[in-house]
């Protein structure tokens, strides 16, 4: 059971940890509607927006990274062009520290499972 959640641990840190690179690297900064506003239990405040690509496309996807927005505001966020269902508030940052932490917890302990289950 502990492997299990040592995986999903370090699972869940890499994939944030990818999405605020690919951001950083590729990522366009552009108007977006707050379409709704939410508390999704476990995942926390969420807020629906809506956004046209640079290439003309329109997205409504969710995000639990900004910091103030209400329905009916508009909001700057950046996207991935390559996927853009992966943004958040462009006013949010970049912070590498919780992610890292579950990816880095996640690995060490999958690391030491492995020690104590292999030493023999």
């Amino acid at each position: 059971m502990c492997a299990v959640a040592a995986v999903l641990l370090a699972g869940a840190g890499y994939a944030e940890v990818e999405d605020m690179y690919w951001l950083q690297r590729r990522g366009e900064v552009v108007t977006a509607t707050v379409v709704d506003e939410y508390s999704s239990g476990r995942s926390g405040e969420r807020i629906d927006v809506r956004f046209v690509t640079r290439d003309g496309r329109t997205v409504e996807t969710d995000t639990s990274n900004y910091l103030d927005a209400e329905a009916g505001t508009t909001i700057q966020v950046i996207y991935d062009p390559v996927e853009p269902t992966r943004l958040q508030a462009a006013d949010y940052g970049f912070d590498y520290w919780l992610p890292g932490v579950f990816f880095g917890s996640g690995s060490l302990l999958m690391l030491t499972i492995a020690v104590f289950r292999f030493r023999d």
